[in-house]
This record gives C-alpha cells, structure tokens and sequence, in this order.
C-alpha cells in the first residue's frame, strides 16, 4: 500500500467511534516519507502468540465472539479490516479482545472479514471440532451472512457447547470524544479534505466549546483560508478552555505568531511555554525557530506627528492636523505626507521633517513618490498639481488641469507624468508641461492608480465598476463588476496584474486578478470600509486602514488572508516599502505611524494533536460523567440549585470531560431556575435558508424551541431552532411581511405586512383564522397579549395605530397623537397598556381599555425616528432605541426621566429583552451585542455577524438568537451561559434594571436634558 492509502486507511480507522473490541487509531501522520500510526497501548499480545492450538472451546468461543463483535461495529460504520486473522487479533491478560489494523472501505471485504472469523476459529479450536460448529463456520463461509449475525451465531453455540450463557454482554459503543474528533481532523487536513476535517473540528467544538486543539486547528484552517483574521485567532486562543497545561496557550499563541512573521511576540511566550513543558518536542522546535527569527529592533510603531498646516478648520484632527495622504519610498526610509495644503517629507527612522512645502491652495487629493525617492507630485481639488525635489524641497514645475485631481504617477525617468482627474487621464511631459494626450472616461472618476511603467491604468467610477486601460492606445480592457457602493480606494501592484479594491459602506475589500479578469479573494476584517489601500510592487501583499475600527491590516493577497493586524487610530491613508517591510499609516489624528514588518519567516504552524487515551480510561470517564449527571438532575428536582450547579459546573470546566447531549440538557434545565449571569459559548451558530427575498421581520416562541420569521416574498416560516429545519410555511400575505408576534401560549401568530392588512394565524395548523383591514397604508409593526386576544399595530399613514380585540376581529380603537408613521408597538402581558414609537422622535404609553394616551415620552430622542420600544417581563420599564442609536430605559409607573446609554448603540435597527430583564439585544449593520442594563456595559458580542440585520430576537430562556438578514436568510446561535445559583428564585422577579432605576443609580447614565 502506499503512503497516501496507507494514510486514507488510518483515517477511516480513526472514523470509528470507540468500541472495548476495537483498537483504537489516536492519529496518523507521514514521518520522513513514512506512515506513523499511534494507535492504542494494548498489554498483552496477538491470540497467535497467546493461545495454543486446540485451546478449551470456551475459550476459543469467546475470543471468536468478540471478534466478531468488534469487526462487526466497523461494518456498521462503513469499514472492514480486510487482512484478519491470528495475527491481527490481539488479546489483554484479563481476556478482551482488541481488533487491529482496520481501514478498508471496499464492499467485498466485509465477506472476507467473515472467512477471517472462520478461520480464526478453525487455527485456534485444532481440527477436533463439535460438529454443530463447524457447521455453523461452514454455513457462514457459504452464505457471507453479516458479522452480526456470525457473533449471535457464536453466542448460541457457547450456551449449546458449554452449557451456560456466555458471560460477557455485548459492549456498547462509546461516542466519540473532542479529542478523537480533533485529531481525525488533523488526518483529513493532511489528506486534503479540508472542509471534512473542518468538520470535524466542529463537531468538536460542539462537544467542547474552547477545546484548546480544535480551537487552534479549526481557527488555523479558517485563517489560512482568509475567513478568519489573526487577531481574532489569537483572541480565540486567549479564551481557550480551563483544564489545559498552563503552557499549552502560550505555545498556540506563540505558533500563530510565527506564522504570522511576529517572532518578536512568539518568543517571550515560546520561551514560558518551553520551561513548563519539559520535553515537548513541539514545543521546543517552535522556540528554536523563533531564538533565530528576524525580530524588528523596535517591536512598537514609531510615530511621526506631522506639522500644522496653514488651514485652521480642521474638522478632526486640531487645526490643520489631519493626514490626508502618506507615501513610502521604495526602501521605507522617506515618508512623505499631505494634509489641508501642506506636503511634508519625513525620515521615517529619526523622525525628523527633511522639507516643507505650504503646496496647494485647497485639500490635497493625490499624492505620489517615485520609486527612487527623488520626487514627489501632489495633486490638488483646485486642479493644480506640484512636482517637487525631494531632497531640498524644490518646486520644479506646476501644472493646472482644469479639474479636481483623482491621482498622480510619474516615472522614475522624470519625464512623464500620468494625472487623473475627474472626467480623463492625462498624459504629462514633466521637463516642458506640455499636455501630451487625453485618455476621455464613461462618466466621473472616483479612484485611479498606474502600473509603475506608466502602460496599465485601472479607474473607477460611480457605476461601482472597476476598469482597466491600456494607457499607450487609450483602450479599456477590462470591466471588473463586483462592487454593491462607489469604489473610493483602488490600488495597482507595479506589474499591472493585480488591483485591490474597496467600496464605500463596505468592509470588504476585493483582489483582481487583472490577467483572467476576475475576483480572486474578498478579503473580510474590517467592521467598517477599508479607507486606505496600498499594494506592494509584486502583488503579493496589501495593505489597508480601517478607520473607525482602528485597525491596520497586511493582507497576503495569494492566500486572501490576513496576515497582520496593527492596532491604530482613525487611519484613513496607508502605504507600503517596495520590499513590503515598511507599514506606515496616517489619518485625523496627524499621527503617522511606521511599522517594520519582518521578512516572511516561512514557518507553517503545525497542527496539534491530542494527548491519546485508552479505552479503560475512556470508560472510566464516561462513567464518572454519567455518575455525576445522575446526581446533579437529581439535585435539579429536588430543587437543590446549589449542588446542581457545583456538579455540573465541575463537569464543564474539567478538560477530561466533553460536554454531552445529557449534559447539555441538564446545564440548560439548570439555567431555566438559575440566574444567567454571562455568556459563555455559542455552541452552533446555523445559517437557515428557504425565503426568497430579505427578511424582514422574526419573533420567538414563548417556550423558545421555534423563531416565525416574515419576509420580502410575502411568507412566514416556522423554524426549529434546536435542529434549524422549517417546520411550516405559512402564505396569505401579498407583500412583504414586516413585523410578527406570538402569543403567550404560542398557539397564535399575528403578522403584519405592506399589504395593509393584519393577520392572525392558527400556529399548529399553519391556517389564517382572520384577516384584520382598516389601515389606509402599509402596517409597519404589531404586538399581541400574553392571552392572544388583543394586538395593536402600527402603520405609516392614516389611522396610524389600531387596537384589535382577536376574537372578534373588530378594531376597538384608533389612537391618536402621533404625527408621524409608527414602526414599533409593545404591549404588556395583560392586554391593558401599550407603548409606540414613532417618526415624529415620541414615543406614547396607551390604555388600552379607553384608548387614551397617558404619557409621552419625548424628552430626550430631540427628533430622531423611534427605532424600537421594548417592554420589560414586568411591563413597567420600556427601552426605546432612536434613529441615531441613543438608547433610554423608562419607568412606565412613576413618569421618571429617562436613563441613557453610553456610548450610543449606532447602527440599531432592532432591540430585544432577555425575559429575566437583565440584558438588551441590540442588533443592527455587523451589531449583534448584548448589553447588560444594570451597567450599561457590552456584555458580549455574538461570533460571525451578518452585514445587515433586519430584526432579531431572543427566546425567553436565553438559549437561542435568531436573526432575520437582509441577505434572504436566518441566522441562530445556541448559548451556553455562565450561571450563578440564588437561594430563592423570587430575588429575579424584580430585575436588576429595576432596582437601578429605582435606587437613581448613575451606572447607566442620566439623561443629559434631565440632569
């Protein structure tokens, strides 16, 4: 066989779950050119060396038995030995048979595992068998029955032969571990199979959240295949779970450093690691590696503060202070800067400003350095463009296009000059100023940039297309479609193949490559659009400013990866050293900062393995688990919350143990009677798809096991959130569905759509029992009683808020007040209130008994549309979320001001309660957070955010989030919360948001128009 099936029969090996009959393959791997399998210790040794001929039947039955069973097991799942025999079988001193050497995947060996049982008998029981026997082997060698059957075969024929019952039960087969799941992920990976061995470290990770090796072997897979960034690696790997060797997080944060060409924080944590760990080889060759590294002799950015300019309204960064543009020579050593009318070049190692030129007469647009470093062209909005020495500062010519300047190049010969403006390319003779041509664009130009031999050109425009043009004939090559916004940052490697690319309002940013015209990776990071783009001269690397996420990120652009993440300020600008080992950055501070990058160190960080175990070992944990859980539901019936949770938390944090469906389960029972006190894990997080248009509206169940999303197609759908299937979709609306609500029994759906209608939907039958008319205009928002008999819905004009009773399906009230649409509605539990937030920045509490409005609050919105109203489990608190993310709790009873939120929750579209009043759901564009409104504080922020939220909610016990995306689909996520036991479940009746409202505490923040 050779290396690469050699390697494929391990793996289907290591497929098997645990079985006492089976030996077990820890992992496998290819050692100078060589499988090397580590498979389980077993003492003892093959039956052949064990056993004499012609043994005691009885003993000769129960190793064939045994045999049998374990063959069988592989059967079940896919896999035959193939080779069985004597020699194949191995045997413990206290007689449990150990099945070696499994793997093969073909059909016609299952029939020659049967001959190998067989003959097995045969070699070991000597020719003098009972007659009934070898019939039975005669049998099985002529029909090939299934494994099985041989083994229930042997189990009659030992009562029969031996005249007692065979003394062993069948064993059952264990699950798999994290660990064993991790490891064949490691095997899968090294066969290639990337997506099965990602999914493997899944499953166990869903096994055990934070399981330090599937942790980084998972999150090492997703970074190289650009879908996770390093910083959030080596987050990732700082939360890794407890019960880990203290050492072992240091060394996978020190194995990602490497890779990512930081040795300079790789070693000090190697160098721990390497102390605590003894002799891990491992260990050891990754703090060598990183002892002979290059290391930055200055591991921190140095900082160069630019100058004021000569404009003293500045918006951002002080008078005259902000970074509009930086540029690098080819050697890293020169910078050169531009901000408000001032160009500025720097030595980027001392600091020092080399010249000074009080440039342009308006904002400076363009900016570019030759490769050599002797000149710099600065181009303007008022259409004028300056070529400059370098080294003195000289003016050595100024040139007026006429428009405002896009971008400028020019060669290193100093004779031509390429300058974009606003509707063409002109082409420059730098020594006499003369306009040489004019290369005319479809329509206004936004962003340009030149190959360094002045021949390829790429531009973009408001169309959010990218082009690329021969510059010599004036000939567009290629149209680039890809953007959804205006492109504003566009870059091009010096050899014309590659450009970067990136559109206003999105965080991703798009590679082309310009040779096949087609996007070749869509780099993610950023939260927010990529505001500065620079490309190294080969292609290889990119770089780019964040902004508002204050991040700086060096992208290597063959794997579409993040390579590097600087933490910065509000860097708007970037560039990067023709050697790709210069970083500087710049933007509304007025700070530069210049990072040394080291040359690629060319380490691949190894995957890790996990310690092995055996199976008495395996069984023995499983049975202390299953001790402990015993103990632990029983301690949750008899409502001892104490003990309960002492159990099952030890369980958790103890590395030996997964957790399991049962353990899970009890975890989850125990949250429900429990105080939830932080998130601890999601455990799977599901993209649900089947409506064909965004969602726009989505609701939880009152005993959380389903979500009812509301779509752009017009339909609901009913979703199980633990298995993520549709159960039922429901049709009758005409337009698209805005807003949803269940009843407290969760036997009714009331929805609400653009076709102006209300309707009330019978959920276990899926039938539409009513259709409520009397809104002039499309319904924005409904909410529905506890008892499922009143609703209230909001829409954008006419009789703008309607109360209904269900039964009747008669409209009982008109509320009148607002002057503007009403887009969110909350009603209390008893039907008798309600709350509505409007356009006109009011939001208004109802009796819904008189239709009376008996409050509005206004006091602190100051105009901005009411987002959302939100009513808390008791119905005397309200949160409302504004427009501009300002977020306020309510008093509902005593009319007490408002308490705000600080910082504003931007970007809110939706927010939800958690039933126990403790925390807020706020989601949005890239926000999905929980707030705990005691503090005012992040509580945490949910993995794998979607782009755009339309509406989210969370199920009464906190398990589930499920989100409805403007990309057509539905997002859940199943948490994991660290919980607190409290000796009387009643101190949660009266929340924590509650109890600071009352007291006038000042941890959320007082309202700043009321003091």
């Amino acid at each position: 066989m050779n290396v690469d099936g050699a390697l494929e029969a391990a793996e289907r090996w290591m497929s098997l779950p645990r079985h006492r009959n089976v030996r077990i393959c820890h992992y496998a791997e290819i050692v100078d050119g060589h499988p090397r399998l580590d498979v389980e210790q077993v003492d003892g040794g093959p039956v052949r060396d064990l056993v004499d001929a012609a043994s005691p039947l009885d003993r000769v039955l129960d190793i064939a038995i045994q045999t049998a069973w374990g063959v069988g097991h592989a059967h079940r799942h896919g896999v035959a030995h193939g080779d069985l025999g004597a020699g194949s079988v191995l045997m413990t001193p206290d007689g449990t048979v150990k099945v070696t050497g499994f793997g093969v995947a073909r059909e016609t060996a299952r029939r020659a595992d049967v001959a190998g049982v067989v003959t097995l008998v045969r070699e070991l029981g000597g020719p003098a068998l009972p007659v009934p026997l070898a019939e039975l082997l005669d049998r099985c060698l002529d029909d090939g029955p299934p494994v099985a059957d041989v083994a229930a075969g042997l189990v009659r024929m030992y009562r029969q032969q031996c005249g007692r019952p065979y003394p062993r039960p069948a064993p059952q087969p264990l699950p798999r571990t994290s660990d064993e799941l991790s490891d064949h992920g490691l095997v899968l990976a090294a066969l290639g199979r990337t997506e099965a061995a990602r999914s493997a470290f899944g499953q166990a990770l869903a096994l055990h959240p934070g399981h330090p090796e599937a942790t980084y072997n998972d999150g090492l897979l997703r970074w190289r295949a650009g879908e996770l960034t390093d910083d959030r690696l080596l987050t990732a790997l700082d939360a890794i779970g407890t019960g880990s060797p203290p050492w072992q997080g240091g060394h996978l944060r020190g194995e990602v450093h490497l890779e990512r060409g930081d040795a300079a924080a790789a070693l000090p944590l190697l160098l721990e690691a390497s102390r605590a760990a003894g002799d891990n080889i491992q260990v050891e060759t990754a703090f060598r590696y990183a002892v002979h590294a290059e290391r930055p002799p200055r591991p921190q950015p140095r900082t160069v503060r630019v100058r004021p300019g000569i404009r003293t309204d500045s918006l951002h960064g002080g008078p005259g202070h902000q970074v509009d543009h930086v540029r690098l020579s080819a050697d890293g050593r020169i910078a050169v800067t531009a901000g408000n009318e001032t160009v500025q070049a720097w030595d980027t190692r001392s600091g020092r400003c080399l010249s000074e030129a009080h440039e342009h007469a308006g904002k400076a647009s363009a900016l570019h350095i030759t490769a050599d470093g002797r000149h710099v062209l600065s181009g303007a909005r008022d259409g004028t463009v300056s070529w400059r020495a370098l080294r003195d500062g000289q003016l050595l010519r100024r040139f007026r296009t006429g428009e405002q300047v896009v971008d400028v190049w020019a060669g290193d010969d100093a004779r031509t000059a390429v300058i974009t403006v606003e509707s063409r390319f002109q082409v420059w003779d730098l020594r006499d100023g003369r306009l040489l041509r004019a290369i005319d664009h479809d329509g206004p130009i936004v962003a340009a940039a030149v190959s360094a031999d002045g021949r390829r050109a790429v531009s973009a425009g408001r169309d959010h297309v990218v082009r690329l043009w021969d510059l010599p004939t004036g000939q567009c090559l290629l149209r680039l479609d890809g953007h959804t916004s205006r492109v504003h940052a566009l870059r091009l490697s010096a050899d014309g193949r590659v450009a970067v690319s990136a559109g206003e309002y999105d965080p991703v940013i798009r590679v082309w490559d310009l040779a096949g015209g087609r996007c070749r990776h869509l780099l993610t990071g950023h939260v927010r659009e990529a505001r500065g783009l620079a490309v190294s001269p080969d292609g290889r690397y990119a770089l780019s400013g964040g902004g508002t996420d204050h991040t700086v990120r060096l992208w290597e652009l063959a794997a579409g990866r993040c390579l590097r993440t600087f933490a910065s300020e509000y860097d708007d600008t970037v560039a990067l050293s023709a050697d790709g080992r210069v970083a500087a950055a710049g933007g509304l501070t007025g700070v530069v900062r210049v990072w040394d990058v080291p040359a690629p160190t060319g380490h691949a960080a190894p995957l890790q393995p996990c310690r092995p175990r055996s199976s008495t070992e395996a069984e023995a944990l499983a049975a202390a688990a299953s001790s402990i859980l015993d103990r632990a539901e029983l301690a949750i019936a008899e409502e001892r919350f104490d003990a309960a949770h002492a159990l099952l938390a030890g369980l958790r944090t103890d590395r030996r143990h997964d957790r399991t469906p049962r353990a899970l389960r009890a975890w989850q029972r125990l949250s429900a009677r429990v105080d939830r006190v932080a998130v601890e894990d999601v455990l799977v997080a599901r993209t649900l798809g089947g409506h064909t248009d965004r969602v726009a509206s989505i609701c939880a169940g009152p005993d959380g096991r389903i979500a009812v999303s509301g779509g752009r197609d017009g339909t609901l759908r009913v979703w199980d959130l633990a298995s993520g299937e549709c159960r039922r979709t429901l049709t009758g609306h005409t337009g698209a569905v805005l807003s949803v609500a269940a009843s407290g029994d969760g036997r009714t759906v009331v929805s609400a759509g653009r076709d102006k209608t209300v309707r009330v939907w019978e959920l276990d039958s899926g039938r539409c029992v009513r259709t409520l008319t009397g809104h002039d205009s499309l319904v924005y928002a409904v909410a529905v009683s506890a008892d499922g008999r009143r609703a209230v819905s909001g829409a954008r004009d006419g009789d703008r808020l309607l109360v209904w009773d269900l039964d009747s399906g008669d409209s009982i009230h008109r509320l009148g007040g607002h002057t503007g649409g009403v887009p969110t509605v909350a009603i209390t539990a008893d039907g008798r209130r309600a709350v509505s937030g409007s356009h006109d920045g009011t939001a208004r509490v109802w009796d819904l008994d008189t239709g009376d409005c008996v409050r509005v609050l206004d006091a602190s919105h100051q105009g901005f549309a009411v987002a959302a109203v939100r009513l808390g489990a008791g119905g005397d608190r309200v949160l409302t979320v504004d427009a501009g993310g300002r977020a306020r709790l309510w008093d509902l009873t005593s009319g007490a001001r408002p308490r705000t939120f600080a910082p504003d929750w931007s970007g809110c579209t939706d927010v939800r309660l958690s039933d126990d009043g403790r925390y807020a759901l706020a989601a949005g564009d890239r926000l999905l957070r929980l707030y705990d409104l005691a503090t005012g504080d992040p509580a945490y922020d949910l993995p794998d955010r979607p782009a755009e939220i339309s509406a989210v909610c969370l199920s009464p016990d906190g398990r589930f989030v499920a989100a409805a995306c403007r990309d057509t689909t539905v997002r859940t996520w199943e948490l994991t919360w660290r919980l607190r036991p409290t000796a009387d479940r009643r101190v949660l009746a009266r929340p924590l948001v509650e109890e600071s409202v009352a007291q006038g505490s000042n941890v959320i923040g007082a309202d700043h128009e009321g003091g």
